[in-house]
């Protein structure tokens, strides 16, 4: 990465309305770590006819204003630019997501289920978007305190998958100071009955140590790339979605790759990530595995 800030992707922040100054501090905290600019996005989706509709500008000044004179007041570092856009909110943030470095947005908080809303704008841009997502909760307030800052990471058990979300991770964890909790859940492993079986398919307690070996040679050249970065392993045969939830609990950030679904579900109910996203009491960063064209985006 080159040292001139000018050239390097922002974060982009799309905000709007509840929530906006938990997005906007997350994001300029994300963009001076980086040392990038941030862009601040409002998505304006307008029913009024033409010739009435005010300008995207004056939008801006009226909806933005207050939360650049935020992070200039807060993060006097960072390069912060407002931009108002004509667009329903996923489209425009999807398509924004091109030139990004990070994409943030804000998570509201429901009392019913929220698998129950798939047409949430996290929802609608996790793993279509051409960046990191990262997904901003309320917090909670019972909360306990973490013994020790760390980054929780999913790993599916796929390589190539695993790379990227890893990689990603990885860089969280050192741009945080923070430990990296690598975690990977096996919802129904394969026990195969001797004498045909491998050795290590003949229980759940092999399965889960081959799985262990697995995942550690695979960390093995990350490590060495990030030698500053404390790195724990946790290995269950179990639900993907609760390991990682109870990691979570005491975690600065989770970490999880998602798939591109098409534009009737980009992920599925149920699905791993759509559980963390939803669920976590911490910010989720989605790291997409499969990009797609956003024009059609609802």
């Amino acid at each position: 990465m080159g040292t001139d800030r000018s050239t390097r992707a922002p974060v982009v922040a799309g905000v709007a309305g509840e929530g906006a100054a938990r997005v906007v501090r997350a994001a300029a905290r994300q963009a001076r770590g980086l040392g990038a600019g941030l862009v601040l996005l409002h998505a304006v989706d307008w029913s009024a006819p033409p010739g009435t509709r005010p300008s995207p500008e004056a939008v801006a000044e009226v909806v933005l204003t207050p939360w650049v004179d935020l992070v200039r007041t807060e993060f006097p570092g960072v390069e912060v630019d407002a931009r108002s856009v004509a667009g329903s909110p996923v489209g425009v943030l999807a398509e924004a997501s091109r030139g990004a470095a990070l994409l943030v947005v804000g998570h509201r908080a429901r009392r019913r289920p929220a698998r129950l809303n798939p047409g949430s704008v996290p929802m609608g841009l996790a793993g279509r978007t051409h960046c990191p997502l990262e997904v901003v909760h309320p917090g909670r307030r019972d909360r306990p305190a973490p013994p020790r800052p760390a980054v929780v990471v999913a790993a599916s058990g796929e390589e190539s998958e695993d790379l990227r979300v890893l990689e990603h991770a990885f860089a969280e964890a050192r741009l945080r100071g923070a430990a990296l909790d690598v975690v990977h859940a096996a919802r129904h492993p394969q026990v195969l009955a001797p004498p045909l079986a491998p050795e290590g398919q003949r229980s759940r307690e092999g399965i889960a140590s081959g799985a262990a070996r697995t995942l550690g040679a695979r960390l093995g050249p990350l490590r060495a790339a990030f030698p500053d970065v404390p790195v724990r392993m946790e290995v269950e045969l179990g639900s993907p979605a609760r390991a990682l939830l109870a990691a979570a609990e005491y975690a600065e950030l989770v970490v999880v790759g998602a798939h591109g679904r098409g534009a009737l579900g980009r992920l599925v109910a149920g699905s791993v990530s759509c559980d963390v996203l939803h669920r976590a009491p911490c910010p989720v960063v989605v790291v997409p595995l499969a990009r797609e064209d956003v024009a059609a985006a609802a």
